[in-house]
């Protein structure tokens, strides 16, 4: 096993730079800082609060840490998360960063102290550079999202894939004008699903119009303003896509108020097959997301990162589904 004096003498420094690097004390320039991580990634260093031997008489413990409420499409994950970490014999921990991330910093500087082995991040602020800077000392994963050029172990679905699936079944349906509803944060689910709806346009030979991209809030109450927004276009989209079963569920019960019929004037697809995509007719065509195999597979590799000699920092995609519904006239299941 490697030791401090081992990643000093590979990265020509001094035990004492590798110390203040590892705790992030005292001066260093960025070089510095750069050598010394990538001698601790060659030579697998594992510093003493970072060491995956399991403490005797004591369970591993995981901060599972949300950016903010916790959406009820979590219920789902969050039980596949608890049975593996039963099996996995791992005590849980939560928390809530209610979107300030400087709560979220004060957790992770909590793993870097050694007060958790890992770390769960579901969705976070953080960006690529300092995720993969934090996952050279500590444990971490990422649960339903990505970040974007993270080499981090990450375990979602392809949203771009999955996107790109329910924009080509309403094109297939004959729409030609599409509306996207997304949100106006570009977490990286959401750009991916972006990327998925243009390249269906495109791979059908549609013309990709920015001005159909409809950029808003997690919320309900702005339904009224969007379909303003559309209906006051001279070509409005006959097929909505938005980007969760709850905008998707509150556009159609606002295009029903309006006399519209779903699924035969006007088509609307959500995403994630969460309750709302059933609770209520038309029932959503919709993409569903395996939450509870997400969770599930999170804890189990991110256990294996922190017991094994060898590490997994890629993204794990699972399988989506599509399943047709109502809102856009159909009743069968796609595999994507």
């Amino acid at each position: 096993m490697s030791t401090i004096r081992d990643v000093a003498e590979y990265a020509h420094v001094s035990i004492a730079t590798v110390s203040r690097v590892l705790k992030k004390s005292g001066p260093v320039s960025p070089e510095t800082e750069t050598r010394v991580y990538e001698a601790i990634e060659k030579l697998a260093y594992l510093p003493p609060h970072s060491s995956k031997k399991k403490p005797e008489n004591r369970k591993l413990s995981v901060l599972i840490l949300f950016p903010n409420h916790i959406r009820s499409m979590h219920s789902e994950m969050l039980s596949g998360i608890r049975d593996a970490a039963k099996k996995e014999d791992i005590l849980l921990y939560y928390a809530i960063c209610d979107n300030d991330s400087s709560l979220e910093t004060t957790y992770v500087d909590a793993l870097r102290h050694g007060q958790f082995n890992g770390l769960i991040f579901m969705g976070t602020f953080m960006q690529a550079n300092d995720l993969i800077q934090l996952r050279k000392t500590c444990q971490i994963a990422l649960c339903g999202e990505c970040v974007e050029g993270a080499k981090v172990l990450s375990v979602a679905i392809d949203c771009e894939k999955a996107a790109y699936d329910a924009v080509s079944h309403l094109i297939e349906q004959g729409h030609k004008k599409i509306a996207m509803i997304t949100t106006h944060r570009r977490v990286w689910s959401s750009v991916e699903k972006e990327k998925g709806y243009r390249r269906a346009l495109i791979d059908k030979g549609l013309p990709f119009e920015e001005e159909y991209i409809f950029y808003g809030r997690f919320t309900s109450n702005n339904s009224r303003y969007i379909l303003n927004y559309y209906e006051a276009m001279d070509e409005p989209p006959t097929a909505y896509f938005c980007i969760s079963d709850d905008i998707a569920r509150s556009i159609c019960n606002c295009l029903m108020e309006r006399n519209y019929e779903i699924g035969k004037e006007l088509s609307v697809c959500g995403f994630d097959d969460s309750e709302s995509s059933t609770s209520a007719y038309p029932r959503l065509t919709t993409v569903n997301q395996p939450f509870y195999e997400i969770g599930h597979r999170v804890v189990e590799m991110l256990k294996s990162n922190m017991t094994s000699v060898i590490e997994h920092n890629e993204a794990v995609y699972l399988s989506h589904r599509l399943y047709i519904r109502e809102s856009t006239s159909g009743n069968r299941e796609l595999e994507g």
